[in-house]
């Protein structure tokens, strides 16, 4: 795998500057990056390296723990893991219950139930279509007493630092730094929990999320799952499920018809996030829909196939969708222009 070397952005960081006569778009999001989704290539970006909340993108980083082990498995093994067992438990049930003092329920849920049970597959569905917070916790508790304790737990964490979620999110750290993060001290991405609800200490930046979720990519079941757009569990009564439950992909990009483009990956949203009272967030795969042109000033020069973007603190829902919608077709016509290399032309905001 070939880790570019972000210290290479250092000289656009302060640049403000469009390309040709190609009009940057008007965007609301604080902080984006596009990168090669091959190669890992950073293309184009803006405050890159910013560190901010990544609201529910931290499941992507939930959803790799928990996979992680499948491919250190046998294939029966695998399937055993993948079929494993999940008792929801009165924790993960209260973050699809109704709060009164909030006015809803505690962030996106997959309406689980307490005392119900779903395999580890049905779950990880669960987390990334609806962007189940119950869910998370439900995987974490099943599965976290399989991970070493951090041996520095932070003072603020609401977890027991030897319990079952803490060890998991211990685990999903250890899991980005491998992947390989901009800055390690302090870190430029640490998680608080397996949701990523708001917490001003669960924070990372458009160029990790880019790289950490072109490694989740690779996964052939994560890849499956986050390019669904709706799934069902059946009923199954000897687990108290005595009814099917759907769950629809929050990202809308999926569900507009042009699932022939975009591939996921994951959605966010927080309320209050750094002083806005919106705060949404997105990272997608995108797959080029043009053929490569044969005037780019390098013939031998040809466009990435398929793009990761990112969009963190848009201001509102729906505009993770549209800033990306129009960062992608801008991208896309400044990478027919150059053919795929922007280096020394590029394309940089601040």
């Amino acid at each position: 795998m070939v880790n570019h070397d972000y210290q290479d952005l250092e000289k656009y960081d302060s640049n403000l500057c469009d390309f040709m006569p190609i009009k940057t778009p008007t965007i609301s999001c604080h902080a984006w990056s596009i990168s090669d989704a091959e190669t890992g290539k950073p293309l184009m970006w803006y405050n890159p390296k910013v560190v901010l909340q990544p609201a529910s993108i931290t499941k992507v980083v939930t959803a790799m723990v928990v996979l992680d082990k499948c491919n250190r498995m046998s294939e029966k093994d695998r399937k055993r893991y993948l079929c494993q067992k999940c008792q929801v438990s009165p924790y993960a049930a209260s973050f699809a219950a109704w709060h009164d003092e909030y006015g809803w329920n505690a962030g996106t849920n997959a309406k689980l139930k307490e005392g119900e049970a779903y395999t580890v597959r049905e779950l990880l569905f669960a987390l990334m279509l609806p962007s189940g917070n119950d869910a998370s916790i439900c995987l974490a508790e099943t599965l976290g007493m399989a991970y070493r304790p951090d041996e520095s737990p932070p003072e603020t964490s609401s977890y027991t630092s030897d319990g079952p979620i803490a060890r998991f999110v211990a685990e999903m750290n250890r899991t980005v730094r491998r992947v390989g993060l901009v800055s390690t001290s302090p870190p430029s991405t640490y998680f608080m929990s397996p949701h990523g609800m708001a917490n001003d200490l669960n924070v990372s930046c458009a160029l990790d999320i880019a790289r950490f979720t072109r490694e989740a990519m690779r996964n052939r079941l994560f890849k499956k799952i986050v390019r669904c757009t709706k799934y069902t569990a059946e009923p199954n009564k000897h687990w108290s499920r005595h009814a099917s439950r759907s769950w629809l992909n929050t990202n809308t990009l999926l569900r507009s018809g042009l699932t022939d483009v975009y591939d996921g990956v994951k959605t966010g949203w927080i309320p209050n996030a750094h002083d806005c009272k919106e705060w949404g967030c997105l990272v997608t795969r995108v797959r080029a829909k043009y053929a490569p042109k044969s005037d780019a000033p390098d013939a031998r020069a040809l466009p990435p196939a398929s793009l990761m973007v990112v969009v963190l603190g848009c201001a509102n829902q729906d505009r993770r969708f549209s800033d990306t919608a129009a960062l992608v077709t801008w991208a896309w016509r400044v990478l027919e222009v150059t053919g795929g290399d922007t280096e020394g032309k590029v394309i940089a905001m601040n």
